[in-house]
């Protein structure tokens, strides 16, 4: 049928028929609606003006008079009230899509089922997105300006972002790992909370490591020209106030010992540890202590020496030894045989500082066994030979006691020669300096010596 007007373009315009019997002036549409303009009514092709020949109740139409008998009574919808008893909006065919108002009577909350599920909920002022659903947006835009986005707690507003309460990321074990990218890496702070079976491991710089707790990987920097530069510094800005009371301790970086539990082996541990030292500079140091005393209440291992009251380090300036101990003396003869040492008096004292080993002690021989020759004794480390005169001289630090009568007039000392681990002993006769060894003939089968020895080895 023509008519003027763009055609329906959604839905359809549903209608109803009835038949006349000439008495019944009420008739039960099968829709409920608002008004007598929401139907448009005929009745023996008759077009019916809405009030004045019927009106309207929910899904009741009733006629001023009764149609005649026969009559053909036709109803078109032009639009629909929804029955709430039933709570559908809006429905796909199946009925799993829709949307429903008042599950209950006066609920005042909109329902959105999609799928056979609700996902969402809408009151008077809230929205919600029930569990297992999401609102996916590009852009969420504050409506007043300058107040920001809140979102349970926590604002975003110009850039920045801010919690009323305090903020959580990877709540209840979620194992939800939490970074923040710089302009050029896309790891400038990483957290990875399943590390560790679930202790976590941060990383600085770089991504979070299977084999450090907190570890910081600093990126290729350019530096400023002219202009000091450092990977980490700690620089305390403000002062620490004791107002009272004893502080035991204040420092700027407290280091505690790594507590391990080993169940297998541990090859080194420590505290603190430098794994190398730049070599690029003019001086070039694993620590730099700049001011101030360092102090140690442990015990200080320098596997490489120390370098003592400089600020180069040369091999003429290394202290690479130090060893304080004790050693089994012992005594021989230049040709044959020996001196038995007593048990109970046979052990000299040394200590060894860088090559300076210094001797002292006293030990007594109570036997021999056909000893022929000069005096020998041995020494705990060979003698270095390094001199013109390969580090040989006469030492006078020994004296012996309850022995036969040594030559007239002579002096006892001891002979040290490089390369060797032992001091011979000669005589040296008072006025003509005239030099003899100190054998079995100026000895007795029991006596004793007491040493005081410096020599370098």
């Amino acid at each position: 049928m023509p008519y003027i007007g763009n055609d329906i373009q959604f839905g359809e315009l549903t209608s109803q028929t009835f038949t006349g019997d000439g008495s019944t002036v009420a008739f039960t549409m099968g829709y409920s609606v608002a008004n007598t303009t929401s139907i448009l009514v005929t009745s023996g092709n008759v077009v019916q003006e809405p009030t004045t020949a019927y009106t309207v109740a929910g899904t009741t139409l009733t006629f001023t008079s009764a149609p005649e008998d026969d009559d053909t009574i036709h109803v078109r919808f032009l639009g629909r009230v929804v029955d709430v008893a039933n709570a559908a909006i809006l429905q796909d065919s199946d009925q799993d899509t829709k949307i429903q108002v008042e599950e209950s009577a006066d609920e005042d909350t909109i329902r959105f089922d999609i799928a056979g599920a609700e996902d969402f909920t809408m009151t008077a002022n809230d929205f919600t997105a029930l569990s297992g659903s999401t609102i996916s947006t590009n852009t969420i835009a504050e409506t007043t300006a300058d107040t920001g986005v809140t979102i349970d707690g926590l604002l975003v507003k110009d850039g920045d972002i801010s919690a009323t309460s305090e903020l959580t990321v990877n709540e209840a074990g979620a194992d939800v790992d939490f970074r923040i990218e710089s302009d050029t890496n896309t790891n400038a702070f990483h957290v990875d909370s399943g590390r560790f079976s679930g202790v976590g491991s941060v990383g600085i710089g770089r991504a979070a490591d299977a084999t450090v707790d907190v570890l910081i990987g600093n990126q290729a920097v350019t530096a400023g020209g002219n202009a000091s530069h450092y990977r980490l510094r700690v620089v305390p800005e403000g002062a620490v106030t004791i107002p009272s009371g004893t502080a035991a301790e204040v420092a700027t970086l407290s280091v505690f010992e790594p507590n391990i539990t080993a169940t297998g082996t541990v090859t080194t541990a420590a505290s603190l540890w430098v794994h190398s030292a730049p070599t690029e500079a003019t001086n070039n140091f694993a620590l730099y202590v700049d001011d101030g005393l360092s102090k140690f209440d442990g015990a200080v291992v320098a596997a490489g020496g120390v370098h003592l009251g400089v600020t180069t380090a040369v091999a003429a300036n290394l202290l690479d030894d130090y060893e304080e101990g004790t050693y089994t003396a012992t005594l021989t003869n230049a040709s044959s045989g020996s001196y038995s040492v007593a048990s109970a008096q046979n052990t000299l004292a040394y200590t060894k500082v860088g090559r300076l080993v210094s001797i002292v002690g006293r030990i007594t021989v109570d036997g021999e066994s056909s000893p022929s020759g000069q005096l020998i004794l041995n020494l705990p480390f060979t003698t270095a030979n390094t001199l013109e005169s390969s580090d040989a001289y006469y030492s006078n630090s020994c004296v012996f006691d309850n022995h036969a009568d040594s030559d007239t007039n002579a002096n006892i000392v001891g002979y040290v020669q490089g390369g060797a681990a032992t001091v011979i002993f000669y005589q040296i006769t008072h006025g003509t300096g005239a030099t003899g060894g100190l054998d079995q003939t100026d000895l007795d089968a029991a006596w004793g010596v007491s040493i005081m020895l410096k020599y370098n080895a």
